[in-house]
């Protein structure tokens, strides 16, 4: 074999290995675009459950403020013997409770969609977000377990004798 033909080997291979080179180029940059909407796209849905647990959190206490104002118009109708208004509003306050423990259930997957996310991501955002979102869930079970206490102090009261 003469050096023209291995010259024009090695420059033949030389373009061969170029053209890899470049295929994995743009394998790279359409991964990594991928990749980066992806990110995008956890972002949004971290931010969306922080909001969602937020909500959850403000429906919660919603439903224990009803359950309080039930339970309260419970008393007052049963001082002037109005017994199935009473009985109407304890059950308001049973349904209200179990409104504020569904909310809380709520912002409780929220939060753990959330923290998901923030896994994945790692970023600060995310992570704030996902404490965010925790911070609501806890809000949403304590304002559930106040409304429990609410109905049951209730339907104590209505077993008086």
């Amino acid at each position: 074999m003469s050096p023209a033909d291995v010259t024009n080997q090695i420059y033949a291979r030389l373009d061969e290995l170029g053209g890899q080179v470049r295929h994995l180029q743009q394998s790279f940059d359409t991964v990594n675009q991928r990749f980066s909407e992806s990110l995008s796209n956890l972002n949004v849905l971290a931010n969306h459950a922080k909001e969602s647990a937020i909500r959850a959190g403000a429906a919660a206490l919603s439903a224990a403020n009803a359950c309080e104002r039930a339970a309260k118009a419970a008393k007052l109708a049963a001082s002037k013997e109005i017994f199935e208004l009473v009985r109407e509003a304890a059950d308001a306050a049973g349904l209200a409770a179990e409104a504020a423990a569904e909310a809380a259930a709520s912002a409780s997957a929220a939060a753990s969609a959330t923290a998901t996310a923030a896994a994945i991501l790692l970023n600060p955002d995310s992570v704030r977000a996902s404490a965010d979102a925790a911070q609501a869930a806890k809000g949403a079970a304590d304002s559930a377990l106040a409304a429990v206490k609410i109905a049951q102090e209730v339907n104590s009261f209505l077993a008086r004798p």
